[in-house]
């Protein structure tokens, strides 16, 4: 038994290496490569560019959905009135174009203009006009066609995947966000030049989707009551100053500092909760002034605003929490 588990392991490895010098010639950089390519579009596994990629947000290009427009080049007039729209698969590959509306007037001399994202890679190989009117329209290739707008970084052709910051001339993020396929996926956050969170968006291939958390920029500390002034925050806060002093990467200090502090129990004032499904309002919306109190408090469903609620601030009682 464990001589035939033995044979067996050494057969997996001989192949395994023979793949490797066969496919990639025996280089990691190609392997590596290879790896990013095939999970760019899979961000559940590991080591993909989704969690293992981080570039400059500068770089990053947004580009405008894929539209068509059928355009008469005629000297003397120019039909108008044809739409056209595109036949899309599941995995977002146009493999036709349909006319919705043939428009009038047209003349012999007419052209598909594409723009927007993947403009480059859609060819016509022919369009009919008859009697002034689009007849037919016949797509040259399958390629690419992007219903959003989507996220380019640098001169690549494909839509990028992965982590995008910008920062402050401290060093500390500014922005961060998440991109699947160049859409929005995953956690979009914003911070103060102190590391203090400004937002927490969630988003689903592109759209708003899950929680949205804005926050005031003040921490709450579970021990701030009374007059004490040697809140959570500020004994945190200085255990860290020595850190970011040394660092060379402030942002991974305010994140372990924001860390440390919430999990001995501290706290942001939120200023708006929202929350959202594909796109639309769904589930409770709340805001709240500087010191807690709640403003107003809305429901919606699908969209739909279910019910709303404002508070008399004047009427309320302001927390009891002293800003940390």
């Amino acid at each position: 038994m464990k001589k035939g588990l033995l044979l067996l392991c050494i057969i997996v490895v001989t192949f395994a290496g023979s793949a490797f010098l066969l496919l990639f010639e025996g280089n990691i950089k190609n392997a590596s490569t290879w790896w990013e390519s095939f999970t760019r579009n899979k961000d559940w596994m590991p080591y993909s560019p989704y969690t293992n990629r981080i570039e400059n947000a500068d770089k990053l290009r947004i580009m405008d959905a894929t539209q068509i427009k059928i355009v008469d080049n005629h000297l003397f007039w120019n039909g108008s009135g044809a739409i056209i729209v595109p036949e899309i698969n599941q995995k977002g590959i146009l493999i036709n174009l349909q006319i919705k509306n043939c428009g009038v007037g047209y003349s012999q001399d007419v052209e598909a203009k594409i723009t927007g994202s993947g403009q480059s890679d859609i060819h016509v190989s022919k369009i009919s006009v008859k009697n002034g009117k689009i007849n037919d329209i016949q797509l040259k290739e399958r390629s690419n066609w992007y219903l959003l707008p989507t996220a380019f970084w640098g001169n690549e052709r494909l839509p990028f995947t992965g982590i995008v910051e910008k920062k402050f001339p401290n060093g500390q993020n500014f922005t961060v966000q998440q991109y699947s396929n160049g859409l929005l996926h995953g956690v979009s956050k914003r911070f103060t030049s102190k590391g203090l969170p400004v937002y927490n968006l969630e988003y689903y291939k592109g759209l708003k989707h899950g929680t949205h958390i804005y926050y005031y920029d003040i921490p709450i500390s579970p021990d701030s009551v009374g007059e004490s002034k040697n809140t959570l925050w500020t004994e945190i806060s200085d255990s860290y100053n020595d850190l970011e002093e040394d660092s060379k990467d402030i942002s991974k200090v305010n994140e372990d500092l924001i860390e440390t502090f919430r999990l001995k129990g501290g706290a942001f004032q939120i200023k708006l909760l929202e929350h959202w499904k594909n796109n639309r309002k769904d589930g409770l919306f709340e805001a709240f002034d500087r010191y807690g109190n709640k403003m107003y408090k809305d429901e919606y469903k699908l969209g739909l605003r279910i019910n709303h609620r404002t508070f008399d601030k004047d009427k309320t009682k302001t927390f009891n929490r002293k800003a940390g």
